[in-house]
């Protein structure tokens, strides 16, 4: 079945943060400060004026600490961002040598990937430039460079500087009988923090998904296909 072979636990992993500052309320002061969020906001609705807009802010920011349960710096981006983690593994039918190739040659990505429309890959054969398309159909270009390599084994990668969504990864294949098992891990920074997630699990952009998604196309391919990939 499907579902046996492909598994992803979706993780987050928090920065410390000072001691004076508690990372996570219990839920009682979460209840609390949910009602004290909602009172907020329903006096700012009753109001004109400045007061109102403070009234209102002040509701909506302590209503997103409550629901999130992180500090509100890392909620837009501020101070220390949060990197999100998502992982993958999938068994797929075919040789490692062809499954590593598949994952080798950057520019067949769009062909499995959906949300990847292009990929340039640069003369030193390492870096390259990709063009996807993001939360609510924003495309958004980075440029990333392979930094390990090891045939039948391992690729990792990482954004370059300036890229629009910084991130790094690794796919690890191994080979069972004469299949193959690959696991893929990716860290990223989501942009606005952990507002900016919230939002867009809220439009139905959720990596998590899009990352299964597209290990079980390139499933279905190569073990359809009996020769390489086509376009």
């Amino acid at each position: 079945m499907v579902a046996n072979e492909l598994e992803g636990p979706v993780d987050v992993a928090r920065p410390a943060l000072a001691p004076a500052l508690p990372r996570h309320w219990p839920t009682g002061w979460r209840l609390v400060a949910g009602g004290v969020a909602l009172g907020l906001m329903m006096r700012a609705s009753a109001r004109r004026g400045p007061l109102a807009l403070v009234l209102g802010g002040a509701g909506v920011a302590l209503g997103l600490r409550a629901i999130a349960d992180r500090p509100l710096p890392t909620l837009v981006g501020l101070g220390e961002v949060e990197n999100a983690h998502i992982s993958a593994t999938i068994r797929i039918e075919a040789p490692i040598d062809r499954v590593f190739a598949a994952w080798s040659d950057l520019e067949r990505f769009p062909t499995f990937m959906k949300h990847v429309r292009d990929v340039v890959v640069y003369g030193d054969g390492h870096s390259s430039c990709w063009l996807v398309i993001g939360p609510a159909g924003v495309p958004i270009e980075f440029d990333a460079e392979i930094t390990t390599l090891v045939p039948g084994n391992l690729i990792a990668w990482r954004s370059l500087a300036g890229s629009a969504v910084r991130h790094h990864g690794t796919v690890r294949f191994t080979a069972e009988g004469g299949g193959t098992r690959v696991h893929v891990r990716i860290a990223y920074e989501p942009p606005a923090g952990a507002l900016g997630s919230l939002i867009a699990a809220s439009i139905g952009a959720d990596p998590a998904r899009w990352l299964r998604a597209d290990l079980l196309r390139l499933k279905r391919r190569l073990e359809r296909e009996s020769g390489p990939l086509e376009t």
